[in-house]
């Protein structure tokens, strides 16, 4: 009888165990998620893996920078006096640390150190500490395999944790757009350690890194609403005539056939030469003029819809607007920071993948259009359009006037 209530017992503790362990399992997918979507207060470290460099990238909500490294922390009597810069390189150098998987000690290096406002919908407007450290390690070491040992806040605020992840690995074809959650640092309560992060990451490859690029390409335009909105405009008049100065159904549909082809081709030769120049560093442009420049080209774009203002010319139009939209094209590849042959194979993916989503709406849309051409509720749903490019447009141009991009 006492043997049967001891198995008991066991079974019943060992079912506990085991639904804890699932529970904390559950518990720190969860609470990696909602982290990374509301940082404060804690600590976001993002991991940026180029071909012979790592970066590091740290925001941390400015009030906990104040309270643990100025005002609650004894290390800080040993750097008074000094400018903010110079006391919180110092103080990360105490607390971030980074070792080979071989046991090699790698130096970090603090090389950008910024304060920007941050507005979450739920949280509210808080100030936060953007820094950026380079990462140098001996030469031959594998940039992937490594240990980071850090407790910055974290030895002062035991709640606070930092969320790390991988932000940009262009070899896995992990971009700053989809980070990948790798672990959170956060105090053990039982006993107060704070254990380090072992890493290791795939080497990847140029497919892996090139295909991503085009995956990012389509997701660009898709998400681009303005150019999605011009390339609706110009395709929107393609199978019509005019006449006496307003658009008129053409009879024969090879001929709108052939300005739809004329001016898809026109406006893909503008953007992709002008993603190239600016994505390489050739042509360097102010990119809240670019976007203002964008709006107003929708703008007529829209116009012309209602009345024929460029008849004949909207190959030409298509093309110079086209190196507009190839500037705000290229804003995502510079941000990369990417080596001469990632951005090469990068610069070839991204323009394939808009290329891509471009050709599928043409084929989702023309149809559509040129099935529909001669219906009466053509014009209609042409003005309709047309209506609301002016509308979304003068919006667009006084809002990024205004400097909200």
């Amino acid at each position: 009888m006492e043997a049967c209530r001891v198995r008991r017992v066991c079974c019943v503790k060992f079912d506990q165990n085991l639904f804890m362990k699932l529970f904390r399992t559950l518990l720190l997918a969860l609470s990696a998620n909602m982290l990374w979507a509301h940082p404060m207060p804690n600590s976001l470290i993002g991991l940026h893996l180029g071909a012979q460099e790592l970066l590091l990238t740290v925001k941390i909500p400015l009030g906990d920078v104040e309270t643990a490294v100025f005002q609650a922390n004894p290390e800080s009597e040993a750097w008074k006096g000094l400018p903010v810069r110079d006391a919180l390189n110092t103080y990360f150098s105490r607390h971030i640390r980074m070792e080979g998987q071989d046991g090699s000690k790698w130096s970090v290096q603090l090389i950008r150190c910024d304060t920007t406002a941050v507005n979450d919908p739920l949280l509210g407007p808080y100030k936060e500490l953007d820094l950026q450290f380079r990462t140098i390690a001996p030469n031959g070491t594998d940039l992937r395999q490594f240990l980071l040992y850090y407790d910055a806040i974290l030895h002062q605020i035991v709640t606070h944790q930092a969320i790390l992840s991988i932000a940009q690995d262009w070899a896995n074809g992990i971009d700053s757009e989809q980070p990948k959650i790798l672990a959170v640092i956060a105090t053990d309560p039982s006993n107060g350690e704070i254990l380090p992060v072992s890493v290791s990451l795939d080497k990847g490859s140029v497919w892996k890194g090139f295909f991503a690029m085009i995956r990012l390409g389509m997701r660009h335009i898709a998400e681009g609403y303005d150019h999605l909105l011009f390339l609706l405009l110009l395709i929107l008049v393609a199978p019509l005539s005019a006449q006496t100065g307003r658009w008129v159904s053409a009879e024969a549909w090879r001929y709108g056939l052939r300005r739809l082809i004329g001016i898809v081709t026109a406006f893909t030769i503008g953007h992709t030469f002008t993603l190239a120049l600016c994505t390489l560093g050739i042509v360097q442009v102010s990119g809240r003029w670019v976007e203002i420049t964008i709006a107003v080209s929708i703008f007529i774009s829209a116009i012309n819809s209602l009345i024929p203002l460029f008849f004949h010319w909207e190959m030409w139009i298509a093309a110079g607007f086209g190196l507009i939209h190839g500037m705000a094209f290229s804003d995502t590849l510079r941000k990369l920071a990417l080596n001469k042959t990632e951005l090469v194979w990068s610069l070839l993916g991204f323009n394939l993948g808009i290329e891509a989503f471009q050709l599928g709406l043409i084929f989702l849309v023309a149809p559509l259009l040129f099935g529909t051409r001669k219906t009466r509720a053509y014009p209609y749903f042409r003005m309709l359009v047309g209506i609301l490019g002016v509308g979304i447009s003068l919006y667009w141009i006084w809002e990024r006037m205004q400097g909200g991009l």
